[in-house]
């Protein structure tokens, strides 16, 4: 504890000796933190439509528009680089269990939608969850219980780390559609329901996929 009274400069220099620098991955990756659009500031899960151009709802019109709206007004050129894709982008799984996009309205799918972005000079995001499912998923999947088919999360549980049922697959589904961010929201298999109280979003380290 401190007393009132500060240490001699002798002191202050012997610290300073002693300290260590942080070791850090010289690979240029997020010099700067991201900047960008993220979908949920704005539009939320509004997927009061049933198809991929309607205005005013989260589809794949929304996205190119963003894109091109932030490319002519200078914000890309201003280091705003980023376009993300929060909660509700996700339809039911395939029968193999791949995680997909809405068929109505993200029908070209992540992949070509990260090559529209790509070609725009700007980085595509998604979101996930850590549980078997997110806040809103009863918005577009229903309410719980969830089949396996309706299940859009990592499938992680807190309690054995780092076992998550579908975390491999997903993470590999994410990097074949050529993504450049993903926001894990932390919701465990058993608080999806009771969100947004028990739910937190940051990154996860990478060894929780391995």
């Amino acid at each position: 504890m401190f007393n009132g009274q500060c240490c001699t400069p002798g002191v202050l220099l012997l610290l300073v000796l002693h300290l260590h620098p942080a070791a850090a991955l010289d690979n240029r990756v997020a010099d700067t933190p991201p900047r960008g659009w993220c979908s949920w500031q704005r539009y939320r899960c509004h997927i009061a439509c049933d198809d991929a151009v309607s205005r005013e709802c989260f589809n794949e019109r929304l996205i190119r528009d963003t894109v091109d709206a932030m490319v002519v007004g200078g914000y890309v050129k201003a280091g705003y680089e980023y376009i993300a894709l929060d909660d509700c982008w996700q339809g039911p799984r395939r029968v193999d269990g791949h995680i997909v996009s809405d068929p109505k309205r993200f029908p070209s799918g992540i992949k070509a939608l990260a090559a529209y972005v790509h070609a725009k000079g700007m980085k595509l995001g998604l979101y996930t969850a850590l549980g078997n499912n997110s806040c809103a998923a009863n918005k577009f999947v229903g309410p719980p219980p969830w089949s396996a088919d309706l299940q859009m999360g990592l499938g992680c549980d807190e309690r054995s780390m780092p076992r998550c049922a579908r975390a491999q697959r997903d993470i590999e589904d994410f990097v074949s559609w050529d993504i450049d961010h993903l926001k894990v929201h932390f919701i465990s298999a058993a608080a999806a329901t009771l969100c947004p109280h028990t739910s937190r979003s940051h990154s996860h380290p990478l060894s929780l996929f391995s």
